[in-house]
């Protein structure tokens, strides 16, 4: 794979270097190609174009656009960064959970008040679970409540307990 390869696959859009060739559905260019060392391999464009400019591609580490233009594979626009990073620097649903200091009732996010679930890796409020619980537990016994209720039973001069 050369630089000239990459280079006649691209349209030059606002300095970057929009990939020309397949695209997947989630915006990302796509190439496959045979190499003797690795075989026949499907890479994403931006990846390829990195390795291809800069020699080599970091293990563990996500090749972020600086550009914010899932379809350049420009290399001055290209970084490699942690998922973490990646996901910080982009404008994702996931970039917005992290950013969030509280949850939507109010109660701040920090060690003792959040739970960090395994399977999904999204964060919940000890305080609000335990609201929901029982207030389902309430249902159970055939007590009608809602949340709301139940919020403003354990509020006590303007502090959560």
């Amino acid at each position: 794979m050369t630089k000239e390869y990459i280079k006649k696959r691209v349209k030059i859009v606002n300095k970057c270097w929009e990939w020309n060739g397949y695209v997947k559905s989630n915006g990302y260019g796509e190439v496959k190609f045979r190499d003797e060392t690795i075989g026949s391999k499907r890479w994403y464009a931006h990846r390829l174009s990195y390795l291809v400019f800069n020699g080599n591609l970091p293990d563990g580490l996500d090749i972020h656009h600086v550009c914010e233009n899932r379809k350049c594979v420009n290399p001055k626009h290209l970084k490699a960064v942690t998922r973490r990073e990646n996901l910080m620097a982009s404008d994702t649903e996931a970039r917005r959970r992290a950013m969030q200091t509280h949850c939507k009732r109010g109660h701040i996010f920090d060690k003792t008040n959040t739970y960090n679930q395994k399977s999904n890796g999204k964060r919940t409020c000890r305080k609000c679970q335990c609201l929901h619980e029982m207030v389902s537990y309430r249902r159970l016994l055939g007590i009608k409540t809602n949340i709301d209720e139940m919020i403003s039973h354990f509020r006590i001069g303007g502090v959560w307990i």
